[in-house]
């Protein structure tokens, strides 16, 4: 894997950035703290192809400050062929995150995203065949983290290990060999149960069939017994049946009889019904007189009312005119009411015209003035800052003379005691101890020899550029001292400003005002005169209005009247309809009676019939045949129940056939389950840790062990080598455990990495991490081609740091591309390419260099 490219919108304290990578094959990324180095080059990679974030932060925190969306885009080289990963996060709402895998191909860029995030993830680690850990391992040295595979515990450096060599493939073959395994196992354990069950089931199949030979005997004899108790069945039922004919034409002849008297009941309260109703039929007739004088009243009552009920109607029209012409009323008094009131405030706004006019005319030179003043204030603000950069620069200056000159005063003091040494010394002749000194005065001797160089370093430490700023402070200050600004004054020309504009709105308003108290005026009038119109309009109306009521009052009157009256027509129209209704009642009287004289001889006739037929009685024969049904329907179940038997007889037999079959069938099968068995545990010990990838570990390690030295040596000068052992004798118990312990030799011995000074253990990280890199790009599937070096050379002394960077060099001869990231200026100079990262007035600009 080959970084080609590294677009950054709006993530961590980066803006905009385009990266172009392809040139670059060793540089040093310079800037100052907090502009996105690390960003840049650790935590967007990671982001962008795994969703990692910094110390596990939530992926909003990474968004810009001030920004709803960030977007990274990683372009890179993978096998020969050209891809993108782009990873996009908005904060807006719940939150939302997208991520596009692309190829390059034939110029364009075809997608290869799955259809969700994590389905794409998979599909980049497939690509790369790394995780994020062990990516992070492999291929960045991280800022306090150059330790990320050295300092972890030693059965996870072996993890790891097994990680990047890809032998995760083994822990899938061998489940994988396992679930075979267990599968076939379960297969042989079922096997032998359902054989072991077959014999037993086999074993009842002898007593099966004596018992189907016993059960045809018994259903031959049922069959016999079946048949002669049907015949028997059929004469008792012939004699049932001509017993109940018989009764059945008694209770019909019985029937008949009982309905013919009810009807004749039924016909003689008719024939009362419609006595009764002859008496009220000729009641009604007999007041047809009375109803039709009633009639004639209702007519002349009815006329009255016509006569009257257009003078309603229009008594009804006043009212709505009375309602709509006060509405209107009130309307034009509203109206005139609130033209009163605007114009009342349009009179008050004229009557200001003059200032107002006069407020406009001064405005614009006050707001002239107060520009000026501003400008006044903002160079005031421009130099101040410019003074106060200058002023922190002679501080830090000066400070540093400070830290130079107690540093120095601390050595002469150290000196003047030590050489106060040679005053007491009266038993020692000096100047023989000069030539020659002894232990004792050694240490006096060369403080004294020092201290003159000391305190003529004390005095030569000056800094002319501290009294040059000084100087440019002063100058500053003497020009913001003559900036003639006045802040009383601003004050005063706000609040003028403020009073003013007001006025000159209004000023500029006093035109359309004063045709607007015109209109007003007009609009009054007009409103006063329609009110005095609608009042004598209402005057009329009330007049007629009174007139109207007085000709109305005997309306109601004639309407109560009119409905006492309205029932007395139903009556007259219903004359008619009572007198056919008299006619027909007195035929439908003798109707009735004839049809009850003749129903009188027909039960007569019924009776005669029933005295001449002869009853049996069914009751004994019905016995007889109840206790046959019963006889025959226990004989049959008898049959049927052994008919049953014999059937699951029959398939019991059909079922040791199968049975037998499939007993043969297991037998075939058992010897080839056994050898998959036998070869599915074999394999699965082939797949654990301790069969091939244990072999492949064990041939790795001496490749890592052999680069990492090599690397070590040029950092350390051939001072430090290292070893890895993988297996450590337990002392709880005999045995070993699984290790892979780091053992370094130095001019003292051989003693593990963690024994090691920070300084010491950093060099050896560095050698091991970057043979780790270089272990990967020399074996096929997981290939990184790229390293990243974060702040790692701040612990290192200048020897060190020198034989550090030389050993980054060589590494980056194994590799495609080396960035290292660093603050040191004398590393930065080491390298031949620059990634520079500067602030600006936009956020962070970036430039390759």
């Amino acid at each position: 894997m080959i970084p080609t490219k590294l677009e950054i919108n709006n993530f961590g304290p980066i803006g905009e950035a385009s990266i172009d990578l392809d040139a670059v094959d060793l540089a040093a990324i310079i800037g100052q703290n907090g502009t996105g180095k690390s960003t840049a080059f650790t935590i967007a990679p990671l982001w962008c192809l795994f969703g990692g974030t910094k110390n596990g932060c939530s992926p909003d925190n990474l968004v810009r400050m001030g920004e709803s969306e960030a977007a990274v885009s990683f372009e890179f080289e993978h096998h020969g062929e050209q891809y993108k990963v782009i990873r996009t996060r908005s904060t807006n709402g719940r939150g939302k995150t997208s991520l596009e895998l692309q190829k390059q191909n034939s110029g364009d860029w075809e997608s290869l995203s799955g259809t969700t995030i994590r389905e794409t993830e998979e599909k980049i680690r497939d690509l790369l065949g790394l995780d994020e850990e062990t990516f992070t391992s492999s291929s960045m040295i991280l800022q306090g983290k150059s330790n990320e595979f050295t300092a972890k515990a030693p059965g996870q450096r072996k993890q790891i290990l097994a990680q990047i060599l890809g032998l995760e493939i083994y822990e899938k073959l061998q489940e994988v060999a396992k679930k075979h395994g267990n599968e076939t196992d379960a297969k042989l354990q079922a096997t032998a149960e359902r054989l072991s069950a077959i014999e037993d089931v086999l074993a009842g199949k002898h007593g099966v069939q004596i018992t189907l030979d016993s059960t045809e005997a018994q259903i031959q004899s049922s069959s016999v017994a079946v048949s002669e108790l049907e015949e028997s069945l059929t004469e008792a039922e012939t004699s049932l049946i001509r017993a109940q004919e018989a009764q059945g034409r008694i209770k019909g002849l019985n029937d008949r009889i009982a309905d013919l008297s009810s009807r004749i009941q039924k016909n003689e309260e008719s024939k009362k019904t419609l006595l009764a109703d002859i008496e009220r039929l000729e009641a009604s007739i007999a007041e047809e007189p009375e109803i039709l004088q009633k009639v004639d009243a209702l007519a002349s009552v009815e006329k009255a009312i016509r006569d009257l009920e257009p003078l309603e109607a229009r008594r009804g029209a006043l009212r709505d005119d009375y309602v709509k012409i006060d509405q209107e009323i009130k309307a034009n008094k509203n109206i005139s009411l609130e033209a009163k009131s605007r114009l009342t405030k349009i009179r008050e706004d004229l009557a200001m015209g003059d200032i107002a006019r006069e407020a406009a005319k001064k405005l614009p030179g006050l707001k002239v003035e107060l520009e000026t003043q501003e400008a006044l204030h903002e160079d005031i603000y421009t130099l101040t800052r410019k003074e106060e950069e200058l002023v922190q620069e002679i501080n830090k200056k000066t400070h540093r003379l400070d830290q130079a000159r107690a540093r120095i005063e601390a050595d002469i003091r150290a000196c003047e005691v030590q050489t106060s040494k040679l005053a007491d010394a009266r038993c020692v002749d000096l100047e023989a101890a000069r030539i020659s000194p002894c232990a004792f005065l050694k240490g006096a001797m060369e403080a004294a020899q020092q201290l003159p160089d000391l305190k003529a370093q004390l005095e030569a430490l000056i800094d002319p550029e501290i009294s040059v700023l000084q100087q440019e402070a002063a100058q500053i200050q003497t020009k913001i001292d003559h900036i003639p600004y006045d802040s009383e004054k601003v004050a005063s020309l706000k609040m003028q400003i403020a009073a003013f504009e007001p006025l000159a709105t209004k000023a500029a308003e006093l035109s359309s005002k004063e045709e607007m108290a015109t209109l007003l005026e007009t609009q009054v009038n007009g409103a006063e005169i329609k009110i005095e119109e609608l009042g004598k309009q209402l005057e009329n109306i009330e007049k007629e209005g009174r007139e109207l009521t007085l000709r109305l009052e005997s309306l109601p009157t004639l309407k109560e009247r009119l409905e006492s009256l309205r029932p007395w027509v139903e009556r007259k129209e219903q004359l008619p309809a009572d007198k056919d209704r008299l006619t027909w009642v007195s035929q439908q009287i003798e109707a009735v009676a004839g049809e009850i004289s003749q129903m009188t001889l027909d039960v007569e006739s019924l009776r005669r019939e029933l005295e001449n037929i002869t009853a049996t009685d069914a009751r004994e024969i019905e016995l007889d045949v109840s206790k046959i049904k019963k006889e025959l329907k226990d004989v049959r179940q008898q049959l049927q129940e052994l008919h049953s038997t014999r059937g699951a007889l029959i398939a019991r037999l059909e079922e040791f056939k199968r049975v037998e079959a499939e007993q043969e069938s297991l037998l075939a099968e058992r010897a080839p389950l056994a050898a998959d068995f036998t070869l599915y545990q074999q394999l699965g010990t082939a797949f654990s840790k301790n069969g091939i990838p244990a072999l492949i570990i064990e041939n790795a390690i001496p490749e890592l062990e052999r680069i990492s030295n090599e690397i070590l040596g040029e950092m350390s000068q051939g001072k430090h080598s290292l070893r890895f052992e993988t297996q450590r004798e337990l002392k709880s118990r005999a045995g070993v455990a699984e290790t892979l312990d780091i053992i370094v030799s130095d001019w003292a011995g051989s003693r593990p990495y963690e024994t090691f000074s920070g300084g010491e253990q950093l060099r050896i990280d560095f050698a091991i991490r970057f043979a780790l890199a270089e272990l990967l790009s020399r074996r096929a599937g997981s290939k990184i081609e790229w390293l990243v070096v974060d702040e790692g050379l701040g612990s290192q002394d200048r020897e060190h740091r020198e034989l550090v960077l030389e050993a980054i060099k060589n590494v980056a001869n194994r590799f495609k591309k080396v960035f290292v990231i660093t603050h040191i200026e004398e590393a930065q100079e080491a390298f031949p390419n620059q990634i520079r990262f500067e602030r600006s007035d936009s956020g962070v600009e970036v430039e390759v260099v």
